[in-house]
C-alpha cells in the first residue's frame, strides 16, 4: 500500500507503485484523497485505489488491509497539508517504509518507530540532517551517523548518495554500495527504490536485505541506462529486467 500523493505530487506515488509491481508484487493499492487517487491511477492503470477522508489514514488502512499483510511505503508526494499520523502508522504492527513527505512528517513527531527493525527509512541528505536533529545526532550525512540514526530509531536506515549506506539498527549490520550514475539524481528515482524496496519487503525478504537487494539493482538499473537523459520510470521497467535476469541465475 502506498500512502502519499497531493495535487502537484502526485506521480510519485504512481512511480512507487510502477516499481513495486516490476519488483514483482501482485497488488499495490494508492491510499490518498480521493481526487488524488484518481490520478495516480490513470498514470499507473495497474494500481488500485483507497479514498482517504481528512486526517483518516489509519482508519483507510485498516479497512483495506484487514489482515495486516500489506507493507505501507508511506510519504511519497505527500505535501505538507496532509496532516499524516506517522506514530499511529507505524504503530499498526505492519512492515513501514518511510520516504520523501513521511520522513519529513517523522522528524515533526520525533522518535515513533516500533522495535524489531521492521521500518525502513530511505532518507537523502537533507532528510537526514532534519531526522538527525531532531533526535539530537550528527547531522553529517557519513557512515558513522547513520548507524547512529539507525540505533536511536532501530530501524534500517538507506542513506541516499553517490555511496549509499544501508544500516541495521538493531544489529549494527551495514553495506555501503555505489549508486550507479549520476543519472539516479532525476526526480522520481527515489520513488523507484521506495517502490522495489518495498515490493521486495512484501515478498517476505527482511528489511536489511530487501534494502541491500533494492539499492543494487535500482543501481545497476541506472548503468544501464546512462549518465544523462533518463526517466525514472525508465528505471523502474529496467530494474525489473535486472531483477528477472538475477532470479534466473539462482
Amino acid at each position: 500500500m502506498v500512502l502519499g500523493g497531493s495535487p502537484l505530487m502526485f506521480g510519485a506515488p504512481a512511480l512507487v507503485a510502477r516499481a513495486a509491481f516490476r519488483g514483482g508484487v501482485g497488488l499495490v493499492k494508492v491510499v490518498g484523497a480521493a481526487g488524488v487517487v484518481e490520478r495516480v491511477i490513470q498514470v499507473e492503470p495497474s494500481a488500485t485505489g483507497v479514498a482517504v477522508e481528512a486526517g483518516g489514514w489509519v482508519e483507510a488502512v485498516e479497512a483495506a488491509d484487514p489482515d495486516r499483510r500489506a507493507v505501507l511505503a508511506v510519504g511519497p508526494g505527500w505535501g505538507d497539508a496532509a496532516g499524516a499520523d506517522v506514530a499511529a502508522l507505524c504503530g499498526l504492527g505492519r512492515r513501514v517504509v518511510l520516504d520523501a513527505d513521511g520522513l519529513n512528517a517523522l522528524a515533526r513527531t520525533g522518535r515513533c518507530l516500533p522495535p524489531g527493525g521492521t521500518t525502513v527509512m530511505t532518507p537523502h541528505p537533507g532528510e537526514f540532517a532534519r531526522l538527525a536533529a531532531a533526535a539530537g545526532l550528527d547531522a553529517a550525512a557519513d557512515l558513522p551517523a547513520a548507524k547512529a540514526l539507525a540505533a536511536w530509531h532501530g530501524a534500517t536506515v538507506v542513506l541516499k548518495g553517490h555511496r549509499t549506506h544501508v544500516v541495521d539498527g538493531g544489529d549494527g549490520r551495514w553495506q555501503t554500495l555505489h549508486a550507479g550514475s549520476p543519472g539516479l539524481a532525476t526526480a522520481g528515482t527515489g520513488d523507484v527504490l521506495t517502490g522495489l524496496l518495498a515490493s521486495l519487503t512484501a515478498q517476505g525478504l527482511p528489511s536489511f536485505e530487501a534494502a541491500v537487494l533494492a539499492v543494487g539493482v535500482h543501481g545497476e538499473a541506472g548503468r544501464r541506462l546512462g549518465d544523462r537523459g533518463l526517466l525514472a520510470r525508465e528505471v523502474a521497467d529496467t530494474a525489473g529486467v535486472v531483477l528477472r535476469e538475477r532470479a534466473a541465475t539462482l
